[in-house]
């Protein structure tokens, strides 16, 4: 006899938020209000207020195997914002309309081998390509004819950027050898100003003289008239102002999102922009977040995480659910606000980050380095702090559970078989050094692995489960077995309370 089964509530999908950047190249339009980002072989043009997706821009439609022999490189968008010019790995550049995202014209591009960089002149018709062969090749795209093929940079040339100023004819390029190149590309003249930068370089902007920078420093001074200002950021995870005439640092940022490469050589930043009607820096970080600065202030106004690979956990938090906190394949925490999607990056585990819970302003976290931490948000500020660290377990902590009643009282299980209850304090006073939160109990709860841990509505007892194909209820105070439930043929993974009645 077939079951009459009805469903009790069906949800429709409100808003949904994927990978919409995947490494490679980022364009701003000149208004400040969307970016364009490279997802695989197609463009994705980004709405920055809501961190939605709102138009692809991609190749044709062709067969997979010639798709993937064919993929895109890199491609710059045009001042006008009407235009897009893409570079492919069989070597050929071509133009797009970015109105309707129909293919202009193509052409070969000369270079030996694939094209790290292109970019297009603000006026004039004209686009330079930086190619794996050392060079820089400067092209009238009406004509697809070749002006000028720049040398002098060693390595493959990554950075291409014009002078702002359209009646100076010099181009700007950075390769391997962590040096910028000048050129006047009418002439063919490579400048002897050469700049020496001491770390691996992924982006660079020439600056316009307006305002001034956060350390006081005047780009409108009268005695700059006659200097370049570049802003450049690589390997440090920070961003320099250099003074390109005498070769020196002007301002160096103290503060920032972005941690220091890991290895020597390699990139905390792959790339940099500038809106001049805006005045703010975007900086793209090697993990694929994008972040907003004001140049006077060099706060960070926006974040957008392009890809946030496997997601391990998530939780609410705050009144009404407006933060959500994410847990990825990352030793960070990504924490949105869902009004607009702004993301704020929560850095202190130092193993990836493996659950998440959440007590209205509170935020509970946990992960491979062993510990467990408090965390609170600001909702006038959308500022989080760290006020606690746990760190009496010996393993992997894959699950905490805050209590349901109050933030007084959370419990924690982990890979060392251990369920451990925690007290928190009430109140926190203003404090620069981190609590040490309490261990109130601990149990050697399974034989295996323990895969979950949650606190029942009254916060009295305590529910867990584990690769031992068991799940147990606990009293929470003193950790006394109340009951084990067996019958799963194999590891438990999940265990939760009724919200309304005596039932988990």
């Amino acid at each position: 006899m077939a079951l009459n089964i009805k469903l009790k509530e069906a949800f429709e999908v409100e808003k949904q938020y994927g990978a919409f950047y995947t490494g490679g190249n980022i364009c701003w339009t000149s208004d400040g209000s969307q970016f364009l980002c490279l997802e695989n072989n197609k463009i994705n043009v980004v709405d920055i207020d809501s961190g939605e997706v709102v138009q692809n821009i991609a190749a044709p439609k062709e067969a997979e195997e010639d798709l993937e022999q064919d993929t895109l490189y890199t491609f710059d968008l045009s001042s006008d914002d009407e235009s897009v010019i893409t570079a492919h790995k069989s070597g050929l550049l071509k133009l797009w309309s970015k109105i309707n995202g129909e293919q202009i014209k193509i052409w070969k591009s000369g270079h030996k081998g694939p094209i790290p960089r292109v970019v297009f002149r603000s006026k004039g018709g004209i686009v330079a390509t930086g190619g794996s062969d050392s060079t820089v090749r400067v092209w009238d795209y009406e004509k697809k004819a070749c002006l000028s093929a720049l040398r002098g940079s060693q390595g493959v040339v990554s950075l291409v950027v014009f002078h702002p100023d359209v009646s100076k004819s010099f181009i700007y390029a950075a390769g391997d050898d962590n040096k910028i190149n000048c050129w006047n590309y009418a002439t063919k003249d490579h400048q002897k100003s050469v700049i020496p930068l001491y770390e691996a370089l992924e982006g660079v902007v020439v600056l316009p003289k307006i305002g001034k920078l956060p350390n006081g420093f005047n780009l409108e001074s009268p005695d700059n008239k006659d200097h370049v200002f570049a802003a450049i950021a690589g390997e440090s995870g920070k961003i320099k102002v250099w003074e390109c005439t005498g070769s020196k640092i002007v301002y160096s940022q103290t503060e920032s999102y972005v941690s220091k490469a890991e290895e020597e050589g390699g990139l905390a930043i792959t790339q940099l922009l500038h809106c001049p009607k805006t005045t703010q820096l975007a900086v793209v970080t090697a993990d694929h977040n994008i972040l907003v600065h004001n140049i006077s202030t060099f706060h960070c106004s926006k974040q957008l995480i392009g890809f946030s690979d496997e997601i391990l956990d998530i939780c609410f938090v705050g009144k009404k659910s407006r933060y959500l906190a994410v847990a990825t394949n990352s030793n960070d925490i990504k924490f949105y606000d869902t009004t607009n999607m702004n993301c704020q990056i929560l850095k202190g585990h130092t193993d990836i980050v493996l659950a998440v819970s959440s007590h209205k302003n509170f935020l509970l976290s946990s992960g491979k380095d062993h510990t467990i931490r408090l965390w609170e948000v600001d909702p006038g500020t959308f500022k989080v702090k760290c006020l606690a660290k746990g760190s009496k377990h010996t393993s992997s902590v894959g699950s905490i559970s805050f209590g349901k009643v109050t933030h007084t009282i959370c419990a924690s299980v982990s890979q060392d078989s251990c369920l451990k209850v925690w007290d928190i304090p009430k109140k926190f006073e203003d404090q620069e050094e981190l609590l040490s939160l309490e261990c109130k109990a601990t149990q050697i709860a399974h034989e295996k692995d323990i895969n979950c841990v949650t606190m029942s509505p009254n916060d009295q007892l305590i529910a867990t489960a584990s690769q031992d194909k068991t799940a147990k209820i606990w009293s929470a105070s003193k950790l006394e077995l109340l009951g084990i439930f067996k019958g799963h043929r194999r590891g438990v993974w999940s265990v939760r309370f009724s919200p309304v009645d005596q039932i988990f």
